[in-house]
C-alpha cells in the first residue's frame, strides 16, 4: 500500500522516511532488498515475516486524517479483526493497536502502543469505543489515527473462530488473536486449535516488561523446551534465548513464571498464526529424510 522504500520503524515513533537502499521491490515470490546495513549488512543474521493479504487473513488500508471522531475505515479483510495496528505515516506519533481480548467486555475502549513496553489504556479518542466489524472499524479523533492532514496506514490480522475457510476443504483456521492470564508457573496451556509457527505475546495490565515477545518456528521455537530465540517487538534489542515455551499441536505452554509472559495473575493477548502446510503431504521427501553419517 505505502511502495516499496517506504519504511516504518516499529521500536519508535518516527513518521515514514525513504530508503532506497531496503525494501526495493515486492516479487512474485518474495521481495528484494539493497545494501541497507538494517536489512543487509555484511555478517548478519536477519529475519522477516510476509503476511498474505487475503480475507480471513490480513488486510493493509491507508487513508488521509480528517479530526472526525467516529469516522469509519473501510477493509477487505471479510471477517471482524482480531487485532489492528495503526500508523500515522506524515508525522511523529506513536503506534496504536486495537486487540479483541484487550477487555472482557468492551476491548474497542482500549488501546495499547506497540512502540516500547505499556500496558492498555482506557481511552476513546483512539478507536472511539466501538467495535470493528467485518467491513469497517471505527477511529476517534485523536491525533494517533486521525488528524486532520496527516496520513494513517493500518494493519489488519484478522481471528478465525472454526470459519477459517483455509486449507483443501476451506475448512481450517489459521490464526487466533486470543487471550490468557499468568499462572507464575510451568505448564500454562494455551489452546489455540492449531500449532503456531508465529506468535506474539504482550502483557496488558501493567507496564513492566510489556513489550510484544516474538516468537516463530524459523527462530527455534518448537515442541520441545529449548534454547528458542524471541525478539522484541517494539526494541532495538538482538535477540535473546530462552526456555519460554514449548508448541502443541494445538498450541503452546509456557514453561516458566517469566512476568514478561507468564506472571501470575496478569493478563496477555497474544496473535498466532498457524505452521506448516494445510494440505495432506504427496511426497514421502515431504515428510521424511534420512541422513547418511560416521
Amino acid at each position: 500500500e505505502r511502495g516499496v522504500t517506504k519504511r516504518l520503524r516499529t521500536h519508535n515513533n518516527n513518521g515514514e522516511t525513504t530508503d532506497t537502499a531496503s525494501l526495493t521491490s515486492f516479487n512474485g515470490s518474495g521481495f528484494s532488498i539493497g545494501n541497507s546495513s538494517s536489512m543487509n549488512g555484511n555478517g548478519i543474521n536477519i529475519c522477516a515475516w510476509s503476511f498474505k493479504k487475503a480475507a480471513r487473513f490480513f488486510d493493509v488500508v491507508k487513508w488521509d486524517g480528517n479530526s472526525t471522531a467516529g469516522r469509519t475505515i473501510s477493509h477487505n479483510l471479510g471477517s471482524v479483526p482480531g487485532f489492528i495496528m495503526i500508523k500515522r505515516t506524515s508525522a511523529t506519533e506513536d503506534w496504536t493497536c486495537y486487540h479483541r481480548k484487550m477487555h472482557a467486555s468492551e476491548p474497542e475502549d482500549y488501546f495499547v502502543n506497540f512502540n516500547g513496553a505499556s500496558a492498555s489504556s482506557d481511552n476513546a479518542t483512539a478507536f472511539n469505543d466501538t467495535a470493528p466489524t467485518s467491513t469497517v472499524f471505527t477511529v476517534g479523533a485523536s491525533n494517533r489515527v486521525n488528524a486532520s492532514g496527516d496520513s494513517y496506514v493500518a494493519y489488519l490480522f484478522a481471528h478465525n473462530n472454526n470459519d477459517g475457510r483455509f486449507g483443501p476443504d476451506k475448512d481450517q483456521d489459521i490464526i487466533k488473536c486470543g487471550g490468557y492470564n499468568g499462572t507464575g508457573g510451568a505448564g500454562n496451556f494455551i489452546n489455540v486449535g492449531f500449532e503456531p509457527g508465529f506468535l506474539m505475546i504482550k502483557k496488558i495490565n501493567a507496564s513492566q516488561n510489556a513489550f510484544f515477545y516474538m516468537h516463530d518456528s524459523a527462530r527455534m521455537m518448537s515442541s520441545v523446551s529449548s534454547d528458542e530465540r524471541i525478539l522484541y517487538g517494539g526494541a532495538t534489542a538482538a535477540e535473546f534465548g530462552g526456555d519460554e515455551l514449548k508448541l502443541n499441536p494445538n498450541g503452546f505452554t509456557l514453561t516458566q513464571g517469566d512476568n514478561g509472559w507468564n506472571g501470575s495473575g496478569d493478563e496477555y493477548i497474544y496473535i498466532a498464526i498457524r505452521k506448516g502446510q494445510l494440505t495432506p503431504p504427496t511426497k514421502a521427501s515431504d515428510v521424511f529424510d534420512i541422513l547418511n553419517y560416521t
